[in-house]
């Protein structure tokens, strides 16, 4: 289906879309050149850890029990053939990264797809732009939250297309199969994602064929995929070590439940006031956009500008963007009105089901609303770009999209995850060497890793397994032994906290050789470790750039 702006002289039409690759590969470039700089040895290594100890010692022997690592298992196969191809695993956190930004493209890609389908042209790479634009919390690896929402926006744009294809044919049912493979990947990536894809099929099948593609054959093509992929899970972790790894998360990352969630979210908005104007607006500008359609997106390019004079709100500016975009989209739920045209079901559909998985990551994430965006990017990019409409509207739409990309750029070429603020600029020292190849790091962070593997390396005879306590898990990666936690993360305070870390402890053979703590002015590591002090002794004090480690050995 086209609708009328796919009717543009041929050179005007090149011109289109030659600008639009030229900015997309722009774009790509400089993601390209910001991966390489800067390395998080906090949470964007918690990621990468999953890799290289499988890597050292193979799935069966680890000792994690969270269920993010099944979105490790997504990368764990390109990491093994990286591994295999190079002979060590020496600039592998650059190469997850590189995964990263490729997932990103191909998501972006199959975006553009979806919107040329709708009859955009230049829009179309405006709409790819801003999906390749979102680097969520500004980290770029393959985490749970970058593959769960790459594989959300590959699944809703597949179902786009399928939708907009006349009649029941090859093509249509191919576009499904896509969608429900993205599905069966995203659900691995980020296991909640589940239930707006149960949604989704129970709406195709209440609504029945004149609304939705094939709906029986998606449910199933679905539920088969899902079936597929969770069972080549199980058989790489086991059905027990997934049951127990699904207790200790929902332990560990739960502890105070929904009270919690519910007290930060109240807190944040409280402490936010600004920003909660601003979804106020973004809500109002939703609600009138079908009978305002040119009003509601200038007011949506003067909702985004606002956020370059408030604080962040939801982490990052990024994050701040897509919520409020995806609010202003609410008027795109009319397109599922059973009298609604073919291209306008296609975008409510996939903006409704945007919304839920937003609600979900939202509810379910230990973070809260800090996830909101994870699902809600592909509703935000739906909602900036609009229904296809006349010239005017379409130049106001351009602007929109502009304003949201110009956002959520602002976090991602310019934020880098790890490195602390305030910290004065300095060259950045380029890794020639070990797991870290290839990154160009700060002063402090090169010489903390040079620290480690001259001082304390030397310790690890045997390689030994080892604890890391504090805020930066990632020195294993600079180590060649392994972890002996059940999770790769700084253990909050707290008895709710502590008990299924100490529970991991007092299993027979849990206790690790070596304990490293890590401790610093910005974070006080809890101890999880049952009678820490009777059964280790201090054996080596290393002061680092800025903090120190203190080395206890086993009595």
């Amino acid at each position: 289906m086209r609708l009328p702006c796919a009717a543009l002289p041929a050179r005007l039409y090149g011109k289109r879309e030659a600008a639009g690759i030229a900015a997309f590969a722009l774009l790509l470039g400089l993601l390209a050149i910001r991966i390489t700089r800067g390395a998080d040895l906090g949470d964007e290594s918690y990621y990468a850890i999953f890799i290289d100890d499988w890597l050292k010692g193979g799935i069966a022997t680890s000792s994690f029990l969270v269920i993010h690592q099944t979105a490790a298992l997504l990368v764990y196969p390109a990491a093994l053939a990286y591994a295999a191809l190079k002979g060590s695993s020496d600039g592998l956190f650059l190469f997850l990264r590189v995964l990263f930004l490729a997932g990103a493209a191909a998501s972006a890609l199959c975006w553009i797809l979806f919107l040329k389908r709708l009859g955009y042209r230049l829009l179309a790479w405006a709409g790819g732009i801003f999906v390749l634009s979102f680097v969520p919390f500004g980290l770029p690896a393959p985490s749970y939250n970058t593959l769960g929402q790459q594989a959300l926006t590959i699944a809703l744009a597949s179902l786009g297309v399928a939708a907009l294809v006349d009649g029941r044919t090859r093509e249509q049912f191919w576009w499904l199969i896509a969608s429900a493979a993205a599905w069966a990947v995203a659900t691995i990536a980020y296991p909640s994602l589940i239930m707006p894809l149960g949604a989704l099929c129970l709406l195709g099948l209440w609504v029945g064929d004149r609304c939705f593609p094939r709906p029986l054959s998606y449910a199933a093509m679905t539920g088969a995929a899902v079936c597929a992929g969770w069972s080549l899970v199980i058989l790489s972790l086991t059905f027990a070590r997934l049951r127990d790894s699904v207790i200790f998360t929902g332990t560990a990352f739960d502890a105070d439940g929904w009270g919690r969630k519910l007290a930060f979210v109240q807190d944040l908005f409280a402490a936010n006031f600004a920003f909660s104007l601003l979804c106020v607006a973004a809500i109002g500008i939703g609600v009138a956009r079908r009978r305002f359609p040119l009003f509601a997106r200038l007011a949506t390019v003067a909702v985004l500008a606002a956020l370059f004079v408030t604080a962040p709100a939801l982490y990052a500016r990024s994050h701040d963007a897509v919520t409020l975009a995806a609010l202003t989209g609410l008027g795109l739920l009319s397109g599922l009105r059973t009298n609604a045209g073919r291209a306008e079901r296609a975008i409510g559909l996939v903006y409704a089901t945007s919304l839920l998985a937003a609600l979900t990551t939202g509810v379910t994430a230990s973070n809260s609303v800090f996830n909101f965006s994870i699902g809600a990017l592909p509703a935000a990019a739906l909602a900036v770009v609009g229904r296809p409409a006349a010239k005017s509207s379409s130049v106001a739409g351009l602007i929109a999209v502009s304003a949201a990309i110009a956002a959520v750029l602002s976090t991602s070429l310019f934020s880098y995850y790890g490195e602390l603020p305030g910290r004065p600029d300095a060259p950045r020292e380029h890794i020639t060497g070990g797991f870290f190849s290839g990154l160009a790091l700060l002063p402090d962070d090169a010489a903390l890793l040079r620290l480690v593997q001259e001082r304390i390396d030397p310790l690890l005879e045997n390689k030994p397994p080892i604890a890391i306590l504090g805020r930066l898990p990632g020195l294993i990666l600079a180590m060649p032994t392994r972890l002996s936690m059940p999770i790769a993360y700084a253990v909050p305070g707290g008895d709710k906290w502590l008990s299924p870390y100490e529970a991991f402890y007092r299993q027979p053979g849990r206790q690790p050789l070596l304990v490293l703590i890590y401790r610093d002015r910005y974070f006080l590591p809890p101890n999880p470790i049952p009678r820490f002090d009777n059964d280790y002794a201090l054996a080596d004090e290393l002061k680092t750039p800025l903090g120190r480690i203190e080395v206890f050995r086993r009595r």
